[in-house]
Protein backbone atom coordinates (compact mmCIF):
# COMPACT_ATOMS: atom_id res chain seq x y z
CA UNK A 1 0.00 0.00 0.00
CA UNK A 2 1.19 3.32 -0.53
CA UNK A 3 1.72 6.01 1.53
CA UNK A 4 -0.99 8.89 2.05
CA UNK A 5 -0.02 12.07 0.77
CA UNK A 6 -1.97 13.90 3.80
CA UNK A 7 -0.17 11.54 6.01
CA UNK A 8 2.99 12.09 5.31
CA UNK A 9 2.23 15.94 5.15
CA UNK A 10 0.72 15.78 8.66
CA UNK A 11 3.71 13.33 10.29
CA UNK A 12 6.02 15.50 8.34
CA UNK A 13 4.59 18.66 10.29
CA UNK A 14 4.13 17.10 13.69
CA UNK A 15 8.36 15.81 13.99
CA UNK A 16 9.12 19.62 13.71
CA UNK A 17 8.15 19.98 16.93
CA UNK A 18 11.37 19.70 19.68
CA UNK A 19 11.67 15.96 20.68
CA UNK A 20 9.11 14.48 18.59
CA UNK A 21 10.71 11.49 16.49
CA UNK A 22 9.04 10.25 13.25
CA UNK A 23 7.19 7.19 15.03
CA UNK A 24 5.91 10.06 17.51
CA UNK A 25 4.96 11.92 14.50
CA UNK A 26 3.31 9.14 12.57
CA UNK A 27 1.41 7.88 16.23
CA UNK A 28 -0.37 11.42 16.72
CA UNK A 29 -1.46 11.67 12.52
CA UNK A 30 -3.11 8.87 13.09
CA UNK A 31 -4.54 9.43 16.65
CA UNK A 32 -6.00 12.67 14.81
CA UNK A 33 -7.72 10.68 12.27
CA UNK A 34 -9.16 8.79 14.99
CA UNK A 35 -10.67 11.65 17.05
CA UNK A 36 -14.00 11.99 16.40
CA UNK A 37 -14.56 15.84 14.25
CA UNK A 38 -15.49 17.68 17.17
CA UNK A 39 -12.33 17.20 18.81
CA UNK A 40 -10.62 17.69 15.51
CA UNK A 41 -11.85 20.77 14.96
CA UNK A 42 -10.75 21.85 18.73
CA UNK A 43 -7.94 21.12 18.00
CA UNK A 44 -7.03 22.81 14.67
CA UNK A 45 -9.09 25.95 16.57
CA UNK A 46 -6.56 25.57 19.47
CA UNK A 47 -3.49 25.92 16.86
CA UNK A 48 -4.98 28.49 14.64
CA UNK A 49 -5.81 30.91 18.18
CA UNK A 50 -2.59 29.92 19.82
CA UNK A 51 -0.14 30.94 16.58
CA UNK A 52 -2.41 34.64 15.62
CA UNK A 53 -3.00 35.77 18.73
CA UNK A 54 0.44 34.90 20.93
CA UNK A 55 3.35 36.70 20.40
CA UNK A 56 6.42 37.97 22.14
CA UNK A 57 6.39 40.81 24.41
CA UNK A 58 7.97 43.71 22.69
CA UNK A 59 10.03 45.26 26.17
CA UNK A 60 11.14 41.49 27.16
CA UNK A 61 10.19 39.02 24.74
CA UNK A 62 7.71 37.03 27.33
CA UNK A 63 5.10 35.10 25.50
CA UNK A 64 1.53 37.73 25.38
CA UNK A 65 -1.91 38.01 24.40
CA UNK A 66 -1.76 42.05 25.21
CA UNK A 67 0.23 44.62 23.93
CA UNK A 68 2.90 44.02 26.38
CA UNK A 69 3.18 40.94 29.01
CA UNK A 70 1.76 41.58 32.43
CA UNK A 71 5.00 41.75 34.09
CA UNK A 72 5.89 44.55 32.10
CA UNK A 73 2.39 46.45 31.86
CA UNK A 74 2.31 46.09 36.03
CA UNK A 75 2.90 49.98 37.57
CA UNK A 76 3.83 48.61 40.75
CA UNK A 77 6.52 46.58 39.17
CA UNK A 78 10.70 46.79 40.90
CA UNK A 79 12.34 48.47 37.27
CA UNK A 80 15.66 47.72 39.07
CA UNK A 81 15.06 44.07 39.14
CA UNK A 82 15.30 41.60 36.08
CA UNK A 83 15.07 38.15 36.36
CA UNK A 84 17.37 36.15 33.26
CA UNK A 85 15.86 32.73 32.13
CA UNK A 86 16.61 30.59 28.44
CA UNK A 87 13.50 30.72 27.29
CA UNK A 88 10.10 32.53 27.52
CA UNK A 89 8.26 29.03 28.98
CA UNK A 90 10.68 29.59 31.75
CA UNK A 91 9.02 32.68 33.57
CA UNK A 92 5.83 30.72 34.33
CA UNK A 93 8.41 28.80 36.44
Amino acid sequence: MKDLPSIAKLTNSFSKLPGVGVKSAERMAYAILSMNPEDVEEFIEALDQASHNIHKCPNCGVYTEDDMCEICSDENRDHTVIAVVAEPKDVLA
